[in-house]
């Protein structure tokens, strides 16, 4: 495939990319919630905590996109208000300002569709775990560090710690991840062909 030479030439390509890109999370799966975002914690009540606190990042978020298009939506109107009487540079520089702010709804729209779906994974977690008060909470604290601290005795941390996270085994050998490794990755062949003019 050729390169582009210019916006328009890669305009269907940007149109078919930018529809394929609603199908995929720019934010967390539902893997990454689970094992990342939950699992990652020691106890139930750090699980509830990090279930609240990333849903209320994504609740955050929402909040602010709503009042970003709020304004954004005044100042289109704003705009349409001045073109009714905008002539020359003035009217095409107005123009093209909205045709900006439009165009940037797309991308928030799909940040948004993710925020929202994030927010459903997370009230779903949310609603299955035991709610906790900050008594309950402190409490919990103890059992946390202990699990915490023991797993950095054994070597289970980073990596190893997701692993464990994932239910699967912490210890494995270097030579075992490799021999697993070797189901997802073809040892014959790159899985991505770089250009060749880099």
């Amino acid at each position: 495939m050729d390169n582009f030479k210019s916006l328009e030439d890669a305009s269907p390509a940007i149109k078919e990319m930018t529809e394929a890109f609603r199908e995929i999370p720019f934010g967390n799966s539902q893997f990454q919630i689970d094992n990342f975002v939950i699992n990652s914690q020691h106890t139930p009540e750090r699980m509830y905590r990090a279930a609240c606190l990333s849903a209320s990042a994504k609740i955050r978020a929402l909040r602010e996109a709503v009042y970003s298009r709020k304004q954004e939506d005044i100042d289109i109107a704003e705009i349409e208000a001045k073109l009714k009487t905008a002539q020359g540079f003035e009217k095409q520089r107005l123009e093209l300002d909205k045709q900006q702010k439009l165009e940037n709804r797309e991308y928030t729209n799909k940040l948004v569709e993710d925020a929202l779906y994030e927010l459903s994974r997370l009230y779903n977690t949310f609603k299955n775990l035991p709610k906790f008060t900050r008594t309950e909470f402190e409490a919990g604290e103890q059992k946390h560090f202990e699990i915490r601290l023991k797993k950095a005795v054994l070597g289970i941390q980073g990596a190893r710690e997701s692993l464990d996270n994932m239910g699967l085994d912490p210890l494995i050998s270097p030579q075992e991840i490799q021999v697993q490794l070797g189901k997802y990755i073809p040892q014959d062949k790159t899985l991505i062909d770089a250009p060749k003019d880099l």
